[in-house]
């Protein structure tokens, strides 16, 4: 829900949902991180959980980055579909879990493109940060959140967003 906008700069609460999620393993080859995140996840949509049932993917791809840029730790999450919001599967591979996201209050702007590196989400991370700095608005400086609203076989017109969490 749509709390406030100025220029370049949104205000949202975002209800509390269940994600399924997996962490990011460090890497030295982040496209295959990547891919294996996604594997393990899609896996789950795919009926690897406990009622072997097959789920459609709810948007937005969430990547929920904490810590500081030279220690982090991604966790990668899918948002799960209303229709399953309230009794989820289990997810039988135990690199996956279910997480119970509490309602947030974010400030996020959007962006258009393909952020396929880290670097790009932190130079848009940056953009967010400054516009919130500019605003005077208190944030939580070790939690981000890079959302993806959008299939890959999506080329124009994308929709991407940084979340950041007011306190």
């Amino acid at each position: 829900m749509k709390l406030k906008q100025t220029e370049g700069l949104e205000e949202r609460r975002i209800p509390a949902k269940t994600w399924v999620c997996t962490n990011q393993p460090p890497a030295d080859d982040p496209e295959s991180s990547q891919l294996t995140v996604f594997l393990r996840l899609f896996g789950y949509l795919d009926g690897e959980n406990n009622k072997g049932e097959r789920l459609p993917m709810g948007i937005p791809v969430s990547i929920e980055a904490t810590g500081t840029q030279e220690n982090r730790n991604l966790t990668a999450c899918f948002f799960l579909p209303e229709k399953v919001q309230i009794d989820p599967p289990t997810p039988t591979d135990p690199t996956v879990t279910l997480l119970h996201r509490p309602s947030l209050t974010i400030l996020t702007r959007q962006f258009g493109g393909y952020p396929n590196s880290e670097a790009t989400w932190d130079a848009e991370t940056d953009k967010l940060k400054t516009l919130v700095s500019s605003a005077g608005i208190s944030i939580d400086p070790n939690l981000v959140f890079w959302n993806a609203y959008d299939p890959p076989l999506k080329f124009w017109n994308r929709r991407n967003e940084v979340w950041l969490v007011k306190t």
